[in-house]
C-alpha cells in the first residue's frame, strides 16, 4: 500500500532539517531517518507566465549584475536577509547599496532556478574559486507580490541545502 502525502503540517522551514519523517522541503518531499536524510521524490511547481517572464528578467539582470534592470523589478519595500547573518535590508534603496558595496562580490554570478516551500528559489554561484570557477553561494528564496520581488533570503548552508534541491555542486558550462 502507498504511502500517503505529506500533510500540511509537514512543511518545514529550511533551517529545521532535524525533524523525524516526512517533510516538504521546497518542492522536495524527504524522507528522514536517525540521522540519514533521503530525497524522495522533486515536485514542479507551476508559475504563472507573468511570474516567469519576471523571474527570467530577475536571472538575466542578476547574472549581468545590471542595477538599473534589478531596480525596475524590485518593489519599493522589499526586504532581504541572509541567514545566518544578522543582515536584514530593508527597501529598494537599501538592497540596491548592499549589492553594489559590501555584496559586489556576487558580481558575474551564476543561477540555476529551483522552488523552495512554493516559492522561487535559485541555486546561486559565485566566481570565487581557484581560477575564477564557480562556487555554491546560496540559496536565494524569492517572494514575489504584484509583478514585483518583495522578498529575499538567501540560505548560505549549501553544503546541505544545494543537495536537497537538486542542485549541482558546479553550474553546468
Amino acid at each position: 500500500m502507498a504511502s500517503p502525502g505529506p500533510e500540511a503540517e509537514d512543511v518545514v522551514a529550511a533551517g529545521e532539517p532535524q525533524l523525524e519523517g516526512r517533510h516538504r522541503l521546497g518542492g522536495v518531499l524527504v524522507q528522514q531517518r536517525g540521522q540519514g536524510t533521503h530525497v524522495v521524490a522533486l515536485e514542479r511547481v507551476d508559475v504563472a507566465v507573468e511570474q516567469r517572464a519576471l523571474l527570467d528578467r530577475y536571472v538575466d539582470a542578476f547574472q549581468r549584475y545590471d542595477m538599473s534592470a534589478l531596480t525596475a523589478l524590485l518593489h519599493e519595500d522589499a526586504t532581504q536577509s541572509m541567514p545566518p547573518f544578522e543582515l536584514w535590508l530593508s527597501g529598494r534603496d537599501d538592497i540596491l547599496g548592499f549589492w553594489t558595496g559590501t555584496g559586489h562580490e556576487c558580481r558575474n554570478s551564476r543561477l540555476i532556478p529551483t522552488v523552495a516551500n512554493g516559492r522561487p528559489a535559485f541555486g546561486q554561484y559565485k566566481p570565487s574559486g581557484p581560477g575564477g570557477s564557480y562556487e555554491p553561494w546560496a540559496l536565494q528564496v524569492l517572494e514575489v507580490c504584484g509583478g514585483r520581488i518583495v522578498e529575499f533570503t538567501f540560505f548560505l548552508d549549501t553544503q546541505t541545502l544545494f543537495p536537497l534541491f537538486g542542485l549541482p555542486a558546479t553550474p553546468p558550462s
